[in-house]
């Protein structure tokens, strides 16, 4: 299986810790890993490190580099730089382009993964990985996280509920999924 690491933030939602040219999958928010090598190392549990590939904006190529020269104690050279960030679905788009041309072919299993995600334990996500191989033959899955609890979202300047009416007001909505989405991915490359 080919992991691929999604690490094109643009460093805006963690101000002022994160930066434009810094952003939070460089950060070492627990422990003394950060979050990009966090994510390496969780994914070394279902590719080698050769097979995990890392997709991100050309600025930040040598820093990509340094935080899994430190991991995984070697070069890292599969880097497939976007001539520009244009968000997930498109970084998706280019990865299995770049993957075609090197070789791969179209029956490879691929694994999509932001890049500034806590999973733990790697146990549990490993098995949870490992578990849809025969899914992502014919589907693309999609990994989530039940909640552990409901969210009211506030749209415009009304309140939060705590505890909703049985009808909230039409610009109050109410949200209980049974899945958060985590913006994981796994298929095969066609």
């Amino acid at each position: 299986m080919i992991s691929v690491i999604l690490a094109g933030g643009s460093g805006t939602r963690l101000w002022p810790y994160s930066r434009q040219n810094f952003p939070k999958q460089f950060l070492t928010l627990t422990g003394d890993k950060s979050l990009l090598q966090m994510t390496a190392e969780r994914l070394s549990s279902i590719s080698s490190p050769e097979n995990i590939y890392v997709v991100a904006g050309e600025q930040y190529r040598f820093t990509i580099a340094d935080h899994l020269c430190q991991l995984f104690g070697c070069e890292f050279h599969n880097m497939i730089l976007e001539p520009m960030g244009r968000n997930t679905a498109p970084a998706i788009a280019l990865t299995v382009k770049y993957l075609l041309e090197k070789g791969y072919d179209t029956e490879t299993l691929v694994f999509f993964s932001p890049s500034d995600h806590v999973i733990e334990p790697v146990k549990a996500f490993r098995d949870a990985v490992l578990s849809v191989e025969k899914e992502a033959q014919d589907h693309i899955v999609t990994f989530g996280i039940v909640p552990e609890m409901v969210m009211d979202i506030e749209l415009g300047n009304e309140v939060l509920l705590k505890n909703p009416p049985e009808r909230p007001p039409k610009n109050i909505l109410r949200v209980a999924t049974t899945c958060g989405m985590q913006g994981c991915f796994c298929s095969l490359s066609r």
